[in-house]
């Protein structure tokens, strides 16, 4: 090839954009930071799957990590009392909340997917108790609940637009969600 040498080059750069797949399979949930020669962007890991999502928030729990818990809230969460009413925290306030007042720090807890929920509410739509949409929202029994490990709860997991999933609130029964009828 000839050039002129007559002409200059102009040190002009061309703009590119490279993706580079990042590999989650067993990273686990958290904040992180991707770094590329001094370039930083964060971003948040959580699984798509409900039932992978709900058994992670029970293991967290289980485990005392409030940090991942954290993470896999929104903006705002709900700690709801069952046949009472309910609070938005941020998601500091709301582990804080969990940690002080419903999580016992020698308590199991245990997650039961199977639980007929409508059963369990004496008939009452466990969805339209939080103002969810049943077809993109999740609510998984949980027992073990409460500072003595004897309450129950539901916790209500929820998709974005974009499908993404995130823990939205809690529906907490103190002593359980089975009322005895009393007979006279």
């Amino acid at each position: 090839i000839n050039t002129d040498s007559a002409v200059q080059c102009t040190n002009t750069p061309t703009p590119f954009e490279r993706v580079v797949p990042l590999y989650t399979n067993n990273l686990p949930p958290g904040r992180y930071t991707v770094s590329a020669h001094g370039v930083e962007k964060p971003f948040e890991f959580v699984p798509r799957a409900v039932t992978t999502f709900g058994q992670l928030i029970v293991n967290a729990l289980n485990a005392r990590d409030f940090a991942t818990a954290d993470v896999l809230m929104d903006q705002s969460f709900m700690i709801a009392l069952w046949q009472s009413q309910g609070t938005a925290y941020t998601p500091d306030l709301a582990m804080e909340q969990l940690q002080t007042n419903y999580i016992g720090p020698n308590t199991a807890l245990i997650s039961d997917p199977n639980r007929d929920l409508n059963g369990l509410l004496n008939g009452a739509n466990p969805y339209s108790i939080m103002g969810l949409d049943p077809n993109n929202s999740q609510a998984l029994f949980v027992s073990g609940w409460g500072l003595d490990g004897k309450g129950e709860a539901l916790l209500y997991m929820t998709r974005r637009a974009d499908n993404s999933i995130y823990w939205h609130s809690v529906l907490i029964a103190p002593t359980g969600f089975q009322q005895v009828a009393l007979t006279g």
